[in-house]
């Protein structure tokens, strides 16, 4: 058995004063004959081991633990989550029609959208009230005609369509890049 932890922690002195940060290195193994030892190590922050375990802990950092350990998947793993993190961003932000109002882009947001101008194309046909779309800040907004309606969606449509291609385009890059250097840049 072997079982390896490390604390940074302050160095105290005989008065109860910290004096420097130090790593508390605690290693608890059990030998082949069956001898368990519990030691415990201090280690300087500049000393080399000190460097070694913070360059270490760096990297243990900036790990994911869903990609492979090599350094061309990590890059790319990284990547995908900042991609994801900046459509998640988008996503919170919605699509400004230049109208006073913002409609959601994720895709139950489009999926409600479908349905509402479905329904209001059934309304129109029927010489109904076209039913009120909900903006991301839950004012309802109206429109006098089904063709003003279908004017806003076509418009809405095609800027959620060029933001789901653009973001498509930045994960194809990223999973067809095959060096460390050309993931950082796209």
């Amino acid at each position: 058995m072997l079982s390896l932890s490390i604390i940074l922690t302050n160095r105290i002195d005989n008065s109860g004063i910290a004096t420097e940060d130090i790593y508390n290195i605690n290693l608890v193994k059990t030998n082949s004959e069956g001898v368990s030892r519990n030691i415990t190590m201090p280690v300087l922050l500049d000393s080399e081991i000190g460097k070694f375990i913070s360059k270490l802990a760096d990297q243990t950092w900036d790990y994911i633990a869903s990609a492979p350990p090599d350094a061309l998947s990590q890059a790319k793993a990284w990547s995908f989550q900042n991609i994801d993190n900046e459509w998640a961003a988008l996503e919170k932000v919605g699509w400004d029609s230049g109208r006073g109002y913002r409609l959601g882009i994720s895709s139950s947001d489009v999926a409600l959208l479908v349905g509402v101008f479905s329904l209001a194309k059934e309304a129109a046909a029927l010489g109904l009230e076209l039913p009120k779309l909900i903006s991301m800040d839950n004012t309802p907004i109206t429109f006098s005609s089904i063709e003003e309606m279908t004017a806003v969606l076509l418009e809405y449509g095609q800027a959620r369509s060029l933001l789901a291609s653009t973001f498509a385009e930045k994960r194809k890059a990223v999973e067809n890049a095959t060096e460390v250097g050309v993931v950082g840049v796209i």
